[in-house]
């Protein structure tokens, strides 16, 4: 495609890259240069920030790949006239494929988050240690595998109440 008029050449200061040693050849060989270094300048400020704050790359990268979605479960209350209350929370973190289980009442009832993989592993992670009280499960699943999880409340061996199912991937 042509120009309907001409177009100047940039204007070359003849001087030697700091990058390569070298005299540049063309405008875009500048901007590379340019590019480069500013890279450069924001890795060597971003390292820096880290290490005032005490903080390693490791370490400020685990922080950024936890998901942690939660789910609830409420009940009626028996022993508050069954008003409905929160009976549990679950939360599953995807660093470290674990479940968290929290008994948020005394409502005598015990929490359980019931999960399942799609590729057909299944369990159940129960805190029956009492009103405010958190109970962890470990568990090693497969990374970009979906879960589908939902907390509920028991009285003994029988359901009460469950909440709503959550989806995640791992």
């Amino acid at each position: 495609m042509r120009l309907s008029h001409a177009v100047p050449p940039p204007v070359m200061h003849h001087r030697k890259s700091a990058v390569s040693g070298k005299d540049p050849k063309s405008f875009p060989s500048m901007v590379r240069e340019r590019s480069a270094m500013r890279a450069i300048r924001t890795m060597v400020a971003a390292g820096a920030t880290l290490a005032v704050l005490g903080v390693t790359a490791e370490a400020a990268n685990a922080a950024t790949t936890d998901t942690v979605t939660c789910g609830t479960v409420s009940a009626a209350d028996p022993t508050d006239g069954d008003e409905i209350k929160l009976a549990g929370t679950a939360c599953f973190h995807s660093d470290g494929d674990w479940f968290s289980v929290t008994d948020e009442n005394s409502d005598g009832y015990h929490v359980e988050v019931h999960w399942q993989t799609n590729y057909d592993r299944m369990g159940i992670c129960k805190n029956s240690s009492g009103a405010g009280t958190k109970v962890t499960c470990n568990y090693d699943m497969r990374e970009g595998a979906s879960l589908l999880f939902k907390v509920y409340a028991y009285n003994n061996l029988y359901p009460i109440m469950g909440g709503a199912e959550k989806r995640v991937t791992i």
